[in-house]
């Protein structure tokens, strides 16, 4: 029974001496191996973080309004006589639009004028009797405030024999035709529309946090979707006295030079407001593509130049976070995390571990560490 047991613990000894014996030299293999491993080299693309003069700027939508802007209609009832105007043509202040048929009232101002000539007879010929004491005052303060009242309706009947000739009350351009010859217009009735075209304001809303960076003249950029690729020049005209309670924003007016016909801008129109800031130095920038954006928040990879342990000098991606502000186009302002100068991974990035060896693809990128 002793052999027995003592050639089982031999055995069982054996067996188990084995097991960890493997084990020990699969862990030593596996070490050895691990300490001589290096990660493959990642092919990526890359981009330098420059230092730029960046235009900050706030963005908005807009109107354009007329700076002036009616629709013309007639003070007097009348019929149309005459139409001096063409549907869209520009006019200037004054010009004579439209006529109304105005015979009743010239006859009319004839017996007017016969009117006053009589009661200039009269007065006259009274003043000389109340000198002589031949009538009573009562009678020469009649006749005077006859005249008075005949010439005043002279006067009336005079202006609104002016009123029916209707003419533009400023320069501008005038809008369809609504009336025809022959046709009876009342007081109020449209006649077309006229809106001053040169300049143009643009009424845009900024929220009231940002109502300290704006003051009256700065500088603003126009586009409408009409002309693809036109921007167009204004200055800020007024600023609003009150925030909106409903928006919690301030209405901006800008004046818009508007003197080109083949990119003449229209009241009504809808428009994209870019408000321009004071210009911001030594901003530094990357492209949009280089940053990775994550829960865990904004990060590029810098490449950085690092030895191995046999020695050689290459070249290795490291993750660092970010704090991004305003994008431009392709580019992205770095607020902090990054200075100009650094080389970062613009492409391939979705590949690469923090340390990865890298392999730069585009020669004409400055790979230099900072």
């Amino acid at each position: 029974m002793k052999k027995r047991l003592i050639i089982v613990v031999l055995l069982l000894v054996l067996v188990f001496g084995g097991i960890f014996g493997y084990r020990i030299f699969i862990n030593y293999e596996i070490n050895k191996y691990m300490s001589h491993f290096a990660m493959p080299a990642v092919t990526v693309t890359v981009a330098t973080s420059k230092a730029e003069v960046w235009q900050p700027s706030l963005s908005s939508v807009g109107t354009m309004d007329a700076v002036q802007g009616v629709n013309v209609s007639s003070q007097v009832a009348g019929m149309v006589q005459e139409i001096d105007f063409s549907s869209g043509q520009m006019v200037r202040k004054g010009q004579v639009l439209l006529k109304l048929n105005a015979d009743v009232l010239k006859a009319q101002l004839q017996g007017n004028l016969a009117a006053v000539k009589l009661a200039q007879i009269n007065y006259d010929r009274s003043l000389k009797l109340f000198k002589v004491g031949a009538i009573p005052k009562a009678v020469l303060d009649n006749n005077l405030s006859t005249l008075q009242e005949d010439e005043a309706s002279v006067a009336q009947t005079e202006q609104s024999i002016i009123q029916t000739i209707i003419k533009a009350p400023f320069s501008g351009k005038l809008g369809i035709r609504q009336v025809n010859i022959g046709q009876y217009l009342n007081p109020g009735d449209t006649i077309t529309n006229l809106q001053t075209v040169d300049p143009i304001y643009v009424n845009y809303f900024i929220p009231q946090e940002d109502i300290g960076k704006l003051s009256v003249g700065q500088a603003v950029l126009i586009t409408v979707g009409t002309y693809p690729g036109v921007t167009f020049p204004a200055k800020i005209n007024a600023i609003d006295a009150e925030v909106s309670d409903n928006t919690k924003s301030i209405a901006v007016q800008a004046l818009v030079k508007n003197s080109n016909p083949e990119t003449q801008l229209y009241p009504g129109m809808f428009a994209n407001v870019t408000t321009l800031l004071p210009e911001q130095n030594n901003v530094v920038t990357v492209p949009q593509v280089a940053i990775s954006y994550t829960l865990y928040g904004d990060s590029v990879f810098v490449v950085t130049d690092q030895t191995d342990k046999s020695g050689k000098t290459i070249k290795t991606a490291n993750r660092v976070y970010v704090t991004t502000g305003e994008q431009r186009g392709d580019e992205v302002q770095i607020l902090q995390g990054l200075k100009a100068g650094q080389v970062v991974v613009k492409d391939g990035q979705i590949k690469l571990q923090d340390t990865n060896p890298v392999t730069i693809a585009n020669s004409d990128s400055s790979t230099s560490s900072s």
